[in-house]
């Protein structure tokens, strides 16, 4: 079985749910950078599962993935649901300037005014996932991105 994943990291995955589901260890992880990939890559083969965010608490409802589900060329169900509480930071290399940019896949208005709090004059770039955002903090001078510690430290 491959399991597709998105926006999780595979620590975490295989530290949070992994031990519970009944896919087994023996499963490949495949990470796939954006949500209509993974409904694409579980289309093609009835062994592949796929894991992509519904919700989150500070964004709400991730409507690219209702998009897939709804649609009509779209075979996959939900089979299970996973509640992840996650800690955000502001994530950089460097200190902040006035020429930082904020890389995001789409961050709730809450989000958004802490980041342009810490650092003012911020133009905001988007981006197609939050670790891709937290990937590009973590390369370019004067970049920054709302992500999770974890992503930080990868």
């Amino acid at each position: 079985m491959c399991l597709g994943y998105h926006l999780l990291d595979q620590k975490a995955l295989s530290r949070i749910w992994w031990p519970q589901s009944g896919f087994g260890k023996t499963s490949k992880l495949v990470p796939i950078p954006n949500i209509s990939e993974v409904f694409d890559y579980v289309g093609k083969d009835a062994d592949r599962v796929g894991i992509v965010p519904i919700e989150n608490s500070s964004g709400g409802t991730i409507y690219e993935t209702v998009d897939c589900l709804v649609d009509e060329q779209c075979s996959a169900c939900i089979v299970e649901e996973l509640s992840i509480k996650v800690n955000l930071a502001l994530l950089g290399r460097a200190h902040f300037t006035n020429q930082c940019s904020l890389f995001s896949f789409c961050p709730a208005p809450p989000l958004q005014k802490m980041a342009e709090a810490a650092v003012p004059h911020l133009r905001r770039i988007g981006v197609a996932s939050t670790a891709l955002a937290a990937q590009t903090a973590a390369n370019e001078w004067g970049a920054v991105a709302l992500g999770t510690r974890q992503a930080a430290k990868q």
